[in-house]
């Protein structure tokens, strides 16, 4: 199961204002898989996968197409959609971060793991 979490008007993304100017947009999605680690990498991927899909569909005089444009990790509350929240204990510790996004997992109702992955996307 692949659920992209909706996270604002449009269900992908939700806009998030900065001190400096930039205009940015939080992204996050949600993946289970048999494994922590194959979670892990389900939830990574397709965050990628959203994020360059949403570029492409932006207008070319957006700026969302530039090199310019920066991806940070950014740590999005854990969706879960076979249940209304993840209680700590069933956190799997650490969390994971790298330098384009940040993923919290838990252990799953039917799934082994699902993890959730958050980025910011700022032009």
């Amino acid at each position: 199961m692949r659920v992209t979490v909706p996270m604002g008007y449009d269900r992908r993304l939700r806009p998030c204002p900065t001190d400096d100017g930039r205009e940015c947009h939080l992204f996050a999605v949600t993946a289970d898989g048999h494994s922590h680690r194959g979670a892990l990498q389900r939830s990574q991927a397709d965050l990628k996968a959203e994020i360059a899909a949403w570029r492409r569909k932006q207008p070319r005089d957006s700026g969302w197409q530039s090199n310019s444009v920066t991806i940070e990790a950014h740590r999005a509350e854990p969706q879960p959609y076979l249940r209304s929240r993840v209680v700590p204990q069933l956190i799997i510790e650490p969390d994971v971060m790298t330098k384009t996004s940040y993923s919290i997992c838990w252990q799953g109702v039917i799934s082994t793991a699902v993890c959730t992955t958050g980025a910011k996307v700022c032009k």
